[in-house]
């Protein structure tokens, strides 16, 4: 009763919102980048010149099971047309993986591919980025795919915190004594400010309405100087409020913010999915650093999952060296890249491999140390 389809218009794929939200969440490990409303932000805003997408859909008996949008990218090899697929990623959508339904590894994971490869048959491989371990797709890439040479390599892991039966006492408590007396010193100091408050918005609370002042908290730190900041790009501007539409329409996004009178000076912009929160910008107000107002916020989101009950874990999903301090664990991810067995196909797989094996070789590092100019 399987059966797939190709979708290539925003507004067919617009009628899979529902299913492919509600199937996100049985996911294990959902993500936020997984969601329909993160895809369709993406494909609407993200796609470089030339670029074009399409989606894979899978049905069972009429049920959604799975979806794998990919982005079309031209590539001149050797004087030959071809296209590289991916799954939709970049900087402000890190994970790039196909949608399945738990435990279908095995038969609707390798049939998205393989539709995808019919589509398009000129790929030269089909890449997926930075894919959470719990993933169908890399428990379908360990078993590989039949007529497919495949690499799988580790790619970075993503930080989280479980919240556990413990009391946030016991967990404050866990933490470095230097750590815990550096909070102390930063929240003395937020006291002496007028007006101190938090406030956690989520469901009809949590609109897009709110994506101004996060993003004016947000370029008022090393962001705005460095220009990466929401506020520093028209696109980014037009990415970040279609994706907060969008998850306020699903009931996802959730608004943390840390309050002096009328002014914010720290916010994070967060996603909610089952008892999950996902902490996917954090922005800060420099001028007040002395107070530390990001970790005052997210000291206070620790003690509010802990008082809630309704939350598991707090997922930071990257990897930044300030984690450790609150204890972190940490989800692993991988890179998985497929390749058709075809000629030029087979040259860019060991171009691939042959570029990981040289790296790790260090006479060879030491001979091209060698040859560079002074």
């Amino acid at each position: 009763m399987l059966a797939t389809e190709v979708v290539d218009s925003l507004q067919d794929l617009e009628l899979f919102a529902e299913e492919w939200n509600r199937l996100c969440l049985e996911t294990p490990q959902p993500t936020p980048f997984q969601s329909h409303a993160w895809t369709m932000a993406y494909l609407s805003h993200r796609l470089r010149q030339g670029e074009s997408w399409f989606c894979v859909i899978a049905r069972d008996a009429g049920r959604l099971v799975g979806a794998l949008p990919l982005v079309v990218t031209p590539l001149r090899v050797s004087g030959w047309q071809r296209v590289v697929l991916r799954a939709p990623s970049d900087p402000h959508a890190p994970t790039g993986d196909a949608l399945v339904a738990p435990g279908r590894a095995h038969d609707v994971w390798p049939a998205l591919v393989n539709t995808a490869a019919r589509h398009q048959p000129n790929h030269l491989y089909i890449d997926f980025s930075r894919v959470p371990e719990a993933s169908e797709s890399v428990r379908g890439g360990k078993a590989g795919l039949k007529g497919r040479r495949a690499m799988m390599r580790p790619m970075g892991r993503g930080a989280y915190l479980p919240i556990n039966e413990d009391n946030f006492e016991a967990y404050r408590a866990s933490l470095s004594a230097n750590f815990r007396s550096n909070l102390n010193k930063a929240a003395n100091k937020l006291k002496k400010l007028p007006n101190v408050k938090e406030r956690f918005l989520s469901g009809p609370e949590a609109t897009v309405d709110l994506l101004p002042r996060f993003m004016e908290v947000e370029a008022k730190n090393w962001k705005g100087r460095r220009g990466s900041a929401i506020l520093m790009s028209d696109n980014l501007i037009a990415f970040y409020t279609t994706l907060c539409r969008r998850l306020s329409e699903a009931g996802w996004l959730e608004w943390h913010l840390l309050d002096t009178g009328d002014r914010t000076i720290a916010a994070n912009l967060a996603v909610r999915m089952n008892s999950a929160v996902h902490v996917w910008k954090l922005g800060y107000d420099e001028d007040y650093s002395r107070c530390s107002p990001g970790g005052m916020l997210f000291e206070r989101l620790i003690r509010r999952a802990y008082e809630s009950g309704e939350i598991s874990e707090i997922s930071l999903l990257t990897d930044q060296p300030w984690y450790e301090r609150w204890q972190m664990q940490w989800h692993a991810y991988y890179g998985m890249r497929f390749y058709p067995r075809q000629a030029t196909a087979w040259v860019a797989w060991a171009l691939d491999h042959g570029y990981k094996w040289a790296a790790q070789q260090k006479f060879i590092r030491r001979a091209w140390m060698s040859l560079r100019p002074s």
